[in-house]
């Protein structure tokens, strides 16, 4: 009587679970890591800590001579966190000692701040990009102008202390070598421009 029962029973206890069905095994799926995406890096053809020199072919209203300075880069910011630009202070100077006409010789040397931006890191494929550093300078000069003419054509003798700028380019060929072109201000009527080769030291 016993063993029926327990048969009963025990056939009972396999109905149900063939009802509610067998238990499942559940494996985790492994998550494929996380990869962030590369963040846009920009490097320029300068950094703070920099010093360059250059020198090259003068031509103001005043006449034709040599031109040049020395720069040093001081700091650098990021707009964005992304584009580079530096800043620096310079010292520029000229000597035109081939007048044109009767406008006489022409000195000056000044200080300037400046600043700059380039792409050096992004490589796009264009050397004119690529290659440039596009940079102004800001501020005063003192210019000498011996035996000046003041009457041609109405113009006054730019002796004194002048507005000074400096607006270019420059095209590196190596990381620490350039040709530059630039444009000069040096107050009132008195601009004009030069072109020339920069170092970095």
């Amino acid at each position: 009587m016993v063993r029926k029962i327990l048969t009963a029973v025990l056939a009972s206890v396999v109905a149900v679970s063939l009802s509610f069905g067998a238990p499942k095994l559940v494996i985790p799926k492994a998550e494929a890591p996380k990869t962030e995406a590369p963040k846009l890096e920009i490097t320029s053809w300068l950094k703070p800590g920099n010093v360059m020199v250059n020198v090259g072919l003068h031509y103001s209203y005043l006449g034709l001579g040599a031109g040049g300075g020395i720069e040093w880069i001081f700091a650098e910011i990021k707009v964005a966190d992304i584009l580079p630009f530096q800043f620096g202070v310079a010292a520029r100077g000229f000597a035109d000692l081939l007048p044109w006409y009767s406008y006489g010789m022409g000195f000056g040397v000044g200080g300037m701040v400046t600043g700059h931006f380039s792409i050096k890191s992004l490589k796009l494929g264009i050397s004119f990009v690529d290659n440039v550093d596009f940079y102004i300078g800001l501020g005063a000069g003192l210019t000498i102008a011996p035996g000046f003419n003041n009457t041609y054509y109405g113009y006054w003798n730019p002796t004194g202390v002048n507005f000074w700028s400096s607006d270019g380019v420059s095209y590196f060929l190596s990381d620490n070598f350039a040709l530059f072109a630039e444009y000069n201000y040096h107050g009132g009527w008195n601009q004009g421009g030069t072109l020339g080769v920069m170092l970095k030291i």
